[in-house]
């Protein structure tokens, strides 16, 4: 395993510049701990990131991730999406994380934790500079006890004012109602200083078209309802959402990409040209083309858990039989050491007390045992957590069969829907070729990989890849079946 380390200079966590000597030294002591050894040290993140996209690594040590970016979510983004699922992971000196055989979930969970404890420094003061900052969340929640929760007295006025879109008001009609009632406006309830006494045309619209309130203040049909009032948005000069939006990245680099309006209709371009010096105008790749062709992917993917399942109701025993039994032979294995190590130790006392043996030697037996112990309950719960997983794996529980099966085939996506829920990301390279990675792809290759390994079944590989032609019409696909 190639590794590397990274050291950042400021704290997402305080703001404040941290010691870049004082990370490596943490780094280095948490390498030499484990036993790896570090090729390179860098200090660009921006380096980190191309250097990682050619992989030339396979694993980079932090002193944290609130000293890796230039913020948290650049953190995720780098970490989490894009060198997790190439099987390039990272490591913590500071609190010890380990991304190897982490879900997508699991490391979700691990940095919303993290913006947590950030947005709970921010609420005690201690970010420089910062004190209580309100304004970081949405009218309808407040910051307690380092959770952002529902405000009772917001969550109230929010609901009225999707009662009264519903009941035929328009929104300068709302905002006029509730000035003349007296309801405190979003920004004097944030304490702005400039902050009027009365609500406006433009603060309702906001609340109203805020995707956070469906389900967690608003119910979802009212929410959606309310949506349908409001007019189709027009396609600007600046460009066009689409079903992909935040998904399409640069293969060499990383970037995201975005759809520009061009003469020749809408191509995915780069959003910053200062990112690509060999960037030209009009130099891109149908969007078109892009969303018909992940479509398309996301329906075989369907195609493929459907066959699964099939597949898993009538052979799950033997898959689930063929997957537990090395699991079962390890546990059975670290029981019989446990077993060897403890008769061990109960000769050795007898003889002691015998007066063939020292009391020496049955203090030394029963340290050994005692080690023995620890490390077979070690391994035997290790063995469990395998057991549990592949539980899961081989049912109608696996995270991959439930996504696709879930998806509602030939139908496409409604409007104004991203994909994010079935794609983990879109790679473009030299504007040729697309390829389309799922999400929950890991928990899709252990259940291939049980079927193929016991029932012999041939099955399609991730990633799907396709090309573009010269002439912007379909080139060819590329998929191992």
């Amino acid at each position: 395993m190639t590794a590397v380390s990274f050291a950042g200079g400021i704290s997402h966590l305080t703001d404040e510049k941290v010691s870049i000597v004082e990370q490596e030294k943490r780094i280095g002591r948490f390498a030499k701990e484990h036993g790896i050894e570090i090729i390179r040290h860098y200090g660009d993140f921006d380096e980190l990131l191309r250097d990682g996209v050619s992989r030339k690594f396979d694993l980079v040590i932090l002193d944290s991730v609130y000293t890796a970016g230039k913020d948290l979510f650049t953190a995720r983004e780098v970490l989490a999406y894009t060198f997790h699922p190439a099987g390039i992971e990272f490591r913590c000196a500071l609190d010890g994380f380990d991304s190897a055989g982490k879900t997508a979930d699991e490391l979700k969970q691990y940095f919303r934790k993290a913006v947590r404890r950030r947005m709970s420094e921010i609420g005690k003061g201690r970010i420089a500079g910062k004190g209580v900052q309100k304004n970081r969340f949405p009218y309808g929640y407040r910051l307690e006890d380092g959770q952002v929760c529902a405000d009772k007295k917001q969550a109230e006025v929010i609901r009225r004012i999707f009662s009264l879109r519903l009941s035929g008001k328009n929104t300068a009609e709302i905002a006029f109602l509730l000035s003349e009632e007296g309801v405190a406006a979003p920004a004097a309830e944030k304490g702005s200083k400039n902050a009027g006494g009365r609500w406006n045309t433009s603060g309702v619209a906001r609340i109203l078209r805020t995707e956070r309130y469906a389900g967690e203040i608003v119910e979802k049909d009212i929410f959606e309802k309310v949506q349908k009032q409001f007019p189709k948005k027009s396609i600007g000069k600046g460009g066009q959402r689409g079903i992909l939006a935040g998904l399409v990245h640069d293969a060499a680099t990383g970037y995201s990409l975005r759809s520009l309006k061009r003469k020749d209709g809408y191509k995915y371009a780069f959003s910053e040209k200062r990112y690509n010096p060999g960037y030209r105008s009009g130099h891109g790749i149908c969007s078109e083309f892009v969303e018909r062709k992940i479509l398309d992917a996301v329906e075989r993917e369907q195609q493929m858990a459907a066959r699964m399942a099939d597949i898993l109701e009538k052979h799950r025993e033997i898959l689930l039989g063929a997957a537990l039994a090395p699991i079962r032979e390890g546990m059975r294995g670290e029981a019989l050491r446990l077993s060897e190590a403890e008769a061990k130790k109960m000769t050795v006392y007898l003889e002691a007390k015998a007066g063939k043996g020292t009391e020496e030697e049955y203090t030394l037996a029963k340290k050994e045992a005692l080690t023995v112990f620890r490390e077979t309950e070690a391994a035997i719960a290790s063995y469990m957590r395998q057991a549990e997983e592949m539980e899961i794996v081989c049912s109608v529980k696996n995270s991959w069969l439930k996504l696709y099966l879930s998806w509602n085939a030939g139908k496409g996506m409604p409007e104004n829907r991203t994909m994010k829920k079935y794609v983990s990301d879109v790679l473009v390279e030299d504007f040729r070729k697309v390829t389309f990675i799922p999400k929950e792809q890991v928990w899709r290759e252990k259940l291939l990989k049980e079927i193929q390994k016991t029932l012999g079944e041939e099955t399609a590989e991730t990633p799907y890849t396709f090309e573009y032609g010269e002439d912007g019409s379909d080139g060819k696909e590329e998929q191992e079946e």
